[in-house]
C-alpha cells in the first residue's frame, strides 16, 4: 500500500516538473533513522534528509493555533524530528542563486499564496536567528495546489527541481 502511495505521490510530481524538464526522474525515499527519511536525486547530487510528518486528518497549515500543523508566516524546519539537511555534491544554481557544494540546514516560511524557503548554513533548529545573516540563499516561490492530497510530508529532490508537498499544497524550486 505505501509503494502505491509514494508511486502516486511522485507520479503527480512527475506531472508538476514537467514544465521544468519533460522526464523528471523519481528519487528514491530510504530510512534515514529517528523516523527520519533520505531522498536523493538520480544524479546523485542532491540528498535530503528529513522527519516526515503525517497530518492524521489535521490540515498541513493555518492562520492561528489549531488551525493547521503549521501556521502560516511562522518559521518551520520543514519536517519532524530535527531540522531537514539538504546536501550538494557540486555546486546548483538554487533558483537561478548560486550555492556552493556543501550540507545547509533547510527552512521555511510558509504562507497562504507562498513560501519563502531558506537554506542555511546553520544546523539545528534552535540555532537559527533570523537577525543573524546565515541564510545562503532565501526565495519565495508560489504555492500550487495539488491534485492529489500528500498524507505524508514529501520533499523530493530531482535533477532539475526540488519538490516541498505537503497536504494538498506544493512548492518547487528550480535547480540546476
Amino acid at each position: 500500500m505505501k509503494s502505491i502511495l509514494l508511486t502516486s505521490v511522485f507520479s503527480l510530481l512527475l506531472v508538476f516538473g514537467a514544465r521544468a524538464q519533460s522526464t523528471a526522474p523519481k528519487p528514491t525515499l530510504r530510512p534515514a533513522g529517528n523516523g527520519r527519511v533520505s531522498a536523493t536525486s538520480t544524479n546523485k547530487n542532491v540528498t535530503v534528509t528529513y522527519g516526515q510528518p503525517s497530518l492524521n486528518g489535521k490540515k498541513p497549515f493555518g492562520v492561528g493555533a489549531g488551525e493547521g500543523a503549521v501556521k502560516y508566516g511562522s518559521l518551520w524546519q520543514t519536517g519532524a524530528n530535527g531540522p531537514t539537511e539538504i546536501t550538494f555534491a557540486r555546486g546548483v544554481l538554487f533558483d537561478n542563486r548560486r550555492v556552493k557544494p556543501g550540507k545547509y540546514t533547510l527552512y521555511t516560511i510558509p504562507g497562504s499564496s507562498d513560501w519563502v524557503v531558506m537554506l542555511n548554513t546553520k544546523s539545528g533548529f534552535t540555532n537559527y536567528d533570523l537577525a543573524k545573516p546565515t541564510n545562503v540563499v532565501a526565495v519565495k516561490r508560489r504555492s500550487v495546489v495539488a491534485t492529489t492530497a500528500a498524507d505524508k510530508l514529501m520533499i523530493s529532490p530531482t535533477d532539475s527541481a526540488l519538490y516541498i508537498m505537503w497536504g494538498e499544497n506544493m512548492v518547487m524550486i528550480p535547480m540546476k
